[in-house]
């Protein structure tokens, strides 16, 4: 049932001035008293900043006190008491809002967008803006017409293209980017809901149409595309482009190179005049225009299903010019606004695949629908329907107010009866499987859960041996990848007690060489890292210039960049890894460096090797031959690897001169023992590994 309930808001209403020569002095000169006092309050904020003291509203009003009480030309008393105090005390205000807004900001860490402190305003740059409250102005009756009186006596022609619906509350007088002033009067006025009309309408924007819509009878259920509410391309800038690019073009050729606005010539002053005059005159018809079909909207619908839609991303898109042209943020500010003045219910619905799903059966269309595709098709259950009105009905479905939409799979009357399109849902990057959903069969199938029963699968185990067939299996994951299946499935399987090591090899992991290992024989290998260095620094321009451009496609080219290498980068570390383990022919105890707080070690390198260093994966690869050595039947070992670069494996003399880096040689200066600073590395992490086995061996005997 409506009910008659009257409630006040609180509105603006703008009207054009007109003053005069002496008039307008005296609005600079007030703007010039105010912009000195905001600027003096930056200064105050900042010097009482750096002495630790608090700067706030009641600080703020003191000191203006104190600036109009001067007398001295250097705090500007001799003449900014001769201004009134009521812009001045606004500005004040205004000031000490935006700074406390930028500490709370500061202090919340969760905002992605956070306001700046207030900075100085330029004379030339900044607008002029004067705020009055009640008391500082009023109304005369001069020459038959009304007009606005302003502190010293000051009256200022209005140009009342409406009357004001009652007494204002406050005034801002400003003047606007094409030279006119405005008066902006904020008053209350009574606004009353709408009658109910049973109605609902889902809203999809765009940018061919503004906003595509679908109607809803809230009684029957009935659901209408042919809507009356929809809001098409208006093309105001696209209708006047040729007077917009005549006027830039002449401004282009007036313009001095080097020269400030005040200094340019008249030619360019009115060229800019002009051309500023014409945009604002295109705002102004979007804004008419938008504010007559929100109020349509409202009038016919008492809930509307809107799409929470951001627009910025559309300003990097080749129809940045349509968008802009369409103005869809500031309709759907006005659609905002126009819905709570007349009591009408706004629900914001997350546009995410809206436009990619089905109405009819809830299918998401893999591949997705490009932007040239204008109608919608169901590879599931046939539907055809424009594709903006296909979203605007999903805006409907998400709201709620068609519950009944998704609930069965429902074919439209043209699609065969019987006839099943296979689905093409979007698959994501992984499907945990938990292990009550998938068992294997005796005949070595595969028996899955699905939503229709259990399903069995033919399966190549080709990638698993048999022993990890029969251990205990964990969550697994399900994927598609390159047209096929697969199924990831951890297993953990009982291995035997390593036997007593016969070996010790030490390995010294770094670039030049990814990994170093010295054995009892006396055995040294290397497993160079020159490819790896040089391929690294391949991804790093190609990442670098990507970053510079950062487009769309660039940004998709980065993702894909950087998962192809980590599985690079995984790829060689298993190959280093099972190289390293195939090396040992008896049981071997593998020692390894214990690489906990290598980052903070590898950042202390050049800025020019930082990334190739801190970016590795030696973590992973420390972890891969731990796995597959304890596979294989040997034992591993970690050691604390302080200095094992600058100890002499001879004599045992710790210098860090006796390490040559950029020979990649080691010199002992107390015994002259020569070799490669890796191999000296792996010498002398074995030898850690032998004294704690020995140790060890001994404590157990």
């Amino acid at each position: 049932m409506w009910c008659d309930i009257m409630f006040s808001m609180k509105v603006r209403y703008k009207y054009r001035l007109r003053p005069g020569k002496q008039a307008e002095r005296y609005l600079l000169a007030e703007w010039d008293a105010c912009r000195y006092v905001w600027n003096r309050m930056v200064d105050e904020s900042q010097a009482r900043y750096e002495r630790g003291e608090t700067f706030g509203a009641a600080q703020a009003q003191k000191y203006l006190t104190f600036l109009r009480a001067s007398k001295t030309d250097k705090d500007g008393g001799k003449w900014l008491a001769a201004h009134s105090c009521v812009p001045q005390q606004q500005i004040v205000r205004d000031y000490s809002q935006s700074r406390g807004k930028a500490v709370s900001d500061r202090k919340t860490s969760s905002r992605k967008r956070k306001a700046g402190m207030p900075r100085h305003k330029s004379r030339k740059t900044t607008l002029p803006s004067l705020n009055y409250r009640i008391g500082g102005f009023n109304f005369v009756e001069q020459d038959g017409k009304t007009r606005l009186k302003l502190p010293k006596g000051v009256l200022i022609p209005v140009v009342w293209s409406r009357e004001l619906p009652s007494q204002p509350k406050s005034v801002r007088v400003y003047r606007s980017s094409d030279g006119h002033w405005y008066a902006s009067f904020v008053v209350e006025v009574e606004s009353k809901p709408l009658p109910e009309t049973r109605h609902a309408v889902g809203m999809d924007w765009g940018v061919k149409t503004t906003a595509s819509t679908v109607g809803l009878n809230l009684s029957t259920g009935e659901v209408s595309e042919d809507s009356p509410d929809d809001f098409p391309h208006m093309g105001f800038e696209r209708a006047r482009h040729r007077q917009v690019v005549r006027l830039q073009r002449r401004m282009a050729r007036r313009h001095k190179k080097g020269v400030k606005y005040p200094n340019q010539s008249k030619g360019y002053k009115k060229a800019r005049k002009q051309y500023r005059e014409l945009c604002q005159r295109i705002a102004g018809q979007r804004l008419t225009v938008a504010h007559t079909w929100a109020k349509h909207v409202c009038e016919r619908n008492d809930i509307i299903a809107s799409e929470n839609f951001k627009p910025k991303f559309l300003s990097k898109t080749n129809m940045a010019r349509n968008a802009q042209d369409a103005a869809i943020a500031t309709n759907i500010q006005i659609l905002q606004w126009q819905a709570v003045k007349n009591g009408r219910k706004l629900i914001p619905v997350s546009p995410a695949y809206t436009t990619q799903t089905c109405s009819e059966c809830g299918e998401i269309a893999n591949p997705p629908i490009g932007l040239k595709v204008r109608t919608y098709r169901c590879q599931h259950c046939g539907m055809v329907k424009d594709r903006d009105k296909n979203a605007a009905l999903n805006m409907l479905i998400r709201a709620g107010l068609v519950p009944e939409a998704h609930g069965t799979v429902r074919r439209h009357p043209g699609a065969t009866p019987g006839a099943h399109v296979p689905s093409k849902l979007r698959i994501p990057p992984a499907l945990a499987v938990g292990r009550s959903q998938y068992s294997i069969l005796s005949d070595g199938r595969l028996s899955v859960n699905t939503l229709k029963g259990r399903v069995k699968l033919q399966v190549d185990w080709k990638g698993m041996p048999e022993q990890y067939r029969h251990g205990r299996f964990g969550t697994a994951r399900l994927l598609k990848k390159r047209g096929k299946w697969m199924l990831l499935i951890p297993s953990t399987v009982e291995l035997t007690d390593p036997q007593r090591p016969q070996n010790v090899m030490g390995v010294d992991l770094g670039m030049r060489f990814l990994a170093t290992s010295y054995d009892s024989s006396h055995k040294t290998t290397f497993h160079s890292g020159k490819e790896v260095t040089h391929k690294r620094a391949h991804y790093k321009a190609l990442r670098t210039g990507l970053q510079k451009r950062g487009t769309r496609s660039a940004r998709r080219r980065l993702k894909s960049i950087g998962n192809r290498e980590n599985r690079w980068m995984r790829d060689v570390n298993h190959q280093v890894s099972k190289a390293l383990v195939d090396e040992c022919e008896q049981p071997t105890l593998i020692v390894l460096e214990d690489l906990k707080g290598i980052r903070e070690a590898t950042e202390r390198v050049g800025k020019s090797r930082r990334y190739v260093q801190v970016s590795w994966a030696f973590f992973q690869l420390r972890q891969m031959i731990e796995y597959k050595a304890l596979k294989a039947g040997h034992s591993i070992m970690l050691v604390d690897p302080a200095y094992t670069s600058q100890a002499c494996p001879r004599c045992g003399l710790v210098r860090k001169a006796n390490r040559k880096h950029r020979a990649h040689e080691y010199v002992c200066a107390g015994c002259g023992y020569r070799s490669n600073d890796d191999r000296v590395a792996a010498m002398n992490i074995r030898r850690l590994g032998y004294a704690a086995l020995v140790e060890s061996q001994t404590g157990t005997s």
